[in-house]
């Protein structure tokens, strides 16, 4: 955590040495020798407004950092560099710039939402026991959310519903991260690579929740791949696995259809899961051994998709495992936003970014909002709300 009485010139130092740049560096991007940013650095000397912007693009962060270092935007790169993992800088410099709208909106007046699971406590226990109550948890709260058809769009609503969670499905282009979230509770969001299948989408989701779920208030989490390497990143697997996969829905199918070809797409279909992850889902559970998991694996979707003789339930596989999720705005973030354009705390162009449309076409639906808010009683309808707004932007942004 970092003290409120931290000044610039040290919170220069200690992000420029958490990203373990040097100081020779930074002295050669302001065109300064060595003991004027060490000065800066001791407090010995003002940083001039001029200096600020350049000192802020050498570390990677915005100037809000520096100048707030007890901020939502101080603690992202901190956290992100404290962590030691390589940091994708195209998804760094995204979530920071939604941090930032963040922070501008909530100062003009439009906060963010609480954020329902602050309430939660922390179990104790091993990993495992923390994620399975955790994903408990989730099930009970996710669950009465659910109306679309499609378990990735179900997800997305629920946490954004229920959790009041903020959700970005975007692409970055092949070879970005599968996923991120930022963790803190005055700020949550999860964002989700719109460039991987569909039931890999899912469990990159689910696995981001629980990273969002435990946090500790201060941290931000990049996932290149959802490999566990920590127990953290084992949690937030074993939670995913436990959210999306329950175990009594599992054995209930199973009871029911068998052990067959039909019951393992049968599971598939309603948990929007891939093969790979129900595999290692039943041996877990103790419901096949490790032989089993090991000629499951080795059969593979297209052996268990040859096997089915129900051509449905085949069909509904091969869309699900062709597809992927829709770009999708942070819909809590758009809706605040919306709300900051209309009172001019905000310009038209962090909105068109987040929705993804031409700024020109949302300044005239925003004018059109505005021209039937000046009708008469007699001939004006009430406004749509912000979210219904946001809908009929992404339906027909002309």
């Amino acid at each position: 955590m970092v003290p409120d009485s931290i000044s610039i010139g040290r919170q220069i130092r200690r992000i420029r040495e958490l990203a373990g740049l040097q100081a020779a560096d930074l002295a050669a991007a302001l065109g300064l020798d060595a003991s004027a940013v060490s000065n800066i650095e001791h407090d010995r000397r003002a940083v001039k407004a001029s200096e600020l912007a350049t000192i802020a693009q050498f570390l990677g962060v915005s100037q809000l950092a520096l100048l707030e270092p007890d901020s939502l935007l101080a603690r992202l790169p901190v956290a992100a560099r404290a962590a030691g993992a390589p940091v994708d800088q195209s998804v760094m410099a995204r979530l920071i710039a939604i941090a930032e709208l963040h922070e501008v909106l909530a100062s003009g007046g439009h906060p963010a939402s609480p954020s329902e699971y602050a309430a939660v406590e922390e179990p104790f226990g091993s990993w495992l026991d923390r994620a399975n109550t955790l994903a408990e948890f989730a099930r009970q709260r996710l669950r009465p959310a659910v109306e679309e058809d499609d378990p990735f769009t179900n997800l997305v609503a629920s946490i954004e519903n229920e959790l009041h969670i903020d959700v970005l499905v975007e692409s970055f282009g092949d070879g970005s991260p599968a996923g991120a979230s930022i963790t803190d509770p005055e700020f949550s969001l999860i964002f989700v690579s719109s460039d991987q299948p569909r039931p890999r989408a899912l469990f990159t989701l689910a696995h981001e929740l629980a990273h969002v779920l435990t946090g500790d208030g201060a941290a931000l989490n990049i996932d290149e791949n959802l490999r566990a390497r920590s127990d953290s990143e084992r949690l937030a697997n074993a939670f995913a696995a436990g959210l999306l996969m329950p175990e009594d829905e599992i054995r209930r199918t199973i009871e029911a259809k068998g052990r067959g070809a039909e019951a393992l797409g049968e599971m598939l279909v309603e948990f929007g899961v891939s093969y790979e992850s129900l595999v290692y889902r039943l041996h877990n559970l103790q419901i096949i051994n490790a032989g089993g998991r090991d000629q499951l694996r080795s059969l593979g979707w297209t052996g268990l998709l040859a096997r089915l003789e129900d051509g449905e339930l085949g069909r509904s596989l091969l869309a699900a495992r062709g597809s992927r999720p829709e770009r999708r705005p942070p819909l809590l973030l758009t809706s605040r936003c919306l709300r900051g354009v209309l009172d001019g705390t905000v310009g038209a162009a962090p909105l068109a970014g987040l929705l993804g449309i031409p700024i020109d076409d949302l300044i005239e639906s925003i004018n059109s909002l505005e021209f039937a808010g000046a009708l008469d009683e007699d001939y004006s309808l009430p406004l749509d709300t912000p979210e219904e707004a946001l809908r009929s932007f992404d339906a027909n942004p002309v």
